[in-house]
């Protein structure tokens, strides 16, 4: 039994840093996607990083980021919103029992 135990150890250690590695795979892949532009990916992604590491509230901050950047930025320039916007898209991306940031950490992202 003593093995057995060291075994699933092992192996739920595994599992755990290939979840986790998933995550970060995803979120850099989403970085990519920004660069180049594809913002539906770069969201995807990161809704998919955030299914391995649910806790991970930097996951979460990059969701509202590029949420807020395919709402509001577009060719032709940002688009008008107010600090009521960027609260409805913070509450729509945190689940409800996490600690959720504030408007005005989102400052620098909404200077235009």
């Amino acid at each position: 039994m003593p093995h057995s135990d060291s075994a699933v150890i092992v192996l739920t250690k595994s599992i755990e840093k290939y979840e986790k590695g998933l995550a970060e795979f995803y979120q850099a892949r989403s970085m990519n996607y920004f660069i180049l532009k594809n913002n539906d990916m770069a969201i995807e992604d990161v809704k998919n990083a955030i299914e391995y590491d649910p806790s991970n509230t930097i996951l979460y901050k990059q969701l509202v980021f590029l949420t807020i950047y395919k709402k509001f930025n577009t060719p032709s320039g940002w688009l008008e919103f107010a600090e009521k916007d960027i609260a409805k898209i913070i509450d729509d991306v945190y689940p409800d029992e996490m600690e959720k940031p504030t408007v005005d950490e989102f400052n620098d992202v909404t200077k235009r």
